[in-house]
């Protein structure tokens, strides 16, 4: 049984944004395994809760975290600490589709780190305000204050992001092995390759690519792999099977599969859409 306050839920938001809601939950909350469809971004804002995901951890206001689509988790409040939770839904491409936060993606994992941003809550004071007394430009006021909201949750999640965009800030070797995977991205490519080319061993490699980009390098080269399937599939008439092969898949059920993972439709229904 769940047992809350809704405080606020704003739908049918402009794009990338679902949802958003802040809810004041009661000491017997409890939310069993579930999954979304969506980006789930949680801000908690008072009081302390359980996450049960592939394991059991307890968050302090303050913490911020974002669950991937389709990754099971549950919630229980800490007795005495009913938690005041915000939640943001934003669209399933969302990653895919900015460039800004392109190599950002999380592979289904759920990321947790603490806010140090104060904004966050005179930002959702505004949001309320908005809601409760509307005015001319009520929507874009809202959009703005709920992409300000994610930014900073970013900066969060993913400390240091802006500084390594920098060309200047990145490691020699980690410069090294993405000129590699972009430009031979057709290629069959393999980890133990990767480590050779660098002259590292395969586990320091993907330790030291993960510091700078948040996962390793086989997955950075599916994603560029996948981002470059969408471009021919959006300006060429290349067959499938053609640009799986184009882009360093030999199976095309296996690119048709991993295209779906992670753009959440196959390749040709994708075209279609385009």
């Amino acid at each position: 049984m769940i047992f809350r306050k809704v405080i606020l839920h704003l739908e049918h938001l402009s794009y990338p944004f679902i949802t958003f809601k802040q809810v004041q939950h009661a000491q017997k909350w409890l939310m069993p395994l579930h999954r979304h469809t969506n980006y789930h971004f949680i801000y908690i804002v008072s009081g302390k809760c359980v996450l049960t995901a592939n394991k059991s951890m307890t968050l302090d206001a303050g913490t911020v975290l974002l669950i991937p689509p389709g990754v099971s988790h549950g919630w229980q409040a800490v007795k005495n600490y009913a938690p005041q939770v915000l939640s943001i839904d934003l669209a399933a491409d969302f990653f895919q589709g900015n460039s800004e936060f392109a190599n950002l993606r999380p592979d289904d994992d759920i990321i947790t780190a603490p806010c140090r941003y104060t904004e966050i809550s005179s930002l959702n004071k505004k949001i309320l305000q908005e809601t409760l007394k509307p005015g001319l430009g009520e929507d874009a006021l809202i959009s703005a204050y709920l992409w300000e909201n994610i930014i900073l949750f970013m900066r969060c999640l993913f400390p240091g992001h802006f500084s390594l965009e920098k060309d200047s800030d990145q490691p020699l070797v980690i410069k090294k092995i993405i000129h590699y995977l972009e430009k031979n991205f057709y290629m069959d490519i393999d980890l133990i390759g990767i480590g050779n080319l660098a002259a590292l061993s395969p586990n320091y490699i993907c330790e030291l690519f993960k510091k700078n980009h948040f996962k390793s390098p086989m997955k950075y080269l599916v994603n560029f792999r996948i981002n470059h399937a969408k471009q021919l599939l959006s300006k060429s008439d290349n067959s499938v099977k053609e640009i799986a092969l184009m882009c360093g898949y030999q199976d095309e059920h296996y690119f048709s599969k991993m295209f779906r993972k992670h753009t959440g439709t196959t390749p040709s229904l994708f075209r279609g859409k385009d």
